[in-house]
């Protein structure tokens, strides 16, 4: 009968491990698939502030997908210069009656492994809505949620965009919250 190598028997313990202990390729490192974004109106000026933050990592790896190359965010002006184009086709807010809302780039700031993106619009007195869109990180993270704070006429409140058809847009009725 042979005899077991002891070297042999260890390296293939080893390899069954770290075969056990690799994450799936859609598991992400971070173990979460939600990303925030604020919306606070300034009742004084009419602005309305936003901010988003991601997991880096997340955004990386979505900006990957759509260049077709290993995209790496290294400093704030290639974030912004690869960020930006990206969450403004998929983030947007408008008017009830679909007129679209400008949102100004206030600025971007990565952060021990998060991305915060502030951004600034003008909510016009008109407006009896606003209707918000964001679909960041849904195309490449299946189970992503998007958690919305909103806060409005002194009410905050919370809303998860997510895919399989659950909500992607929410109508925020002003009239209620005003």
């Amino acid at each position: 009968m042979p005899r077991l190598n002891l070297k042999s028997v260890f390296f293939v313990v080893i390899v069954c491990i770290a075969a056990a202990l690799t994450p799936r390729s859609d598991v992400h490192a971070d173990g979460l698939e939600i990303a925030f974004f604020n919306i606070e109106h300034d009742e004084e000026t009419n602005a309305l502030h936003i901010v988003h933050r991601f997991f880096q990592q997340d955004i990386e790896i979505a900006l990957s997908g759509v260049a077709g190359k290993s995209i790496l965010l290294v400093d704030n002006i290639a974030t912004k210069q690869a960020v930006q184009p990206y969450i403004e086709e998929r983030f947007s807010l408008s008017a009830l009656d679909g007129t679209p809302l400008e949102t100004r780039w206030v600025n971007v700031e990565q952060r021990d492994g998060t991305l915060l993106i502030r951004q600034q619009s003008h909510l016009p007195a008109s407006a009896s809505g606003l209707v918000v869109r964001n679909v960041a990180l849904l195309e490449t993270h299946p189970k992503h949620v998007n958690i919305m704070h909103a806060t409005l006429g002194g009410e905050t409140f919370r809303r998860d965009f997510m895919t399989g058809g659950v909500t992607q847009k929410l109508i925020i009725d002003l009239t209620r919250h005003y």
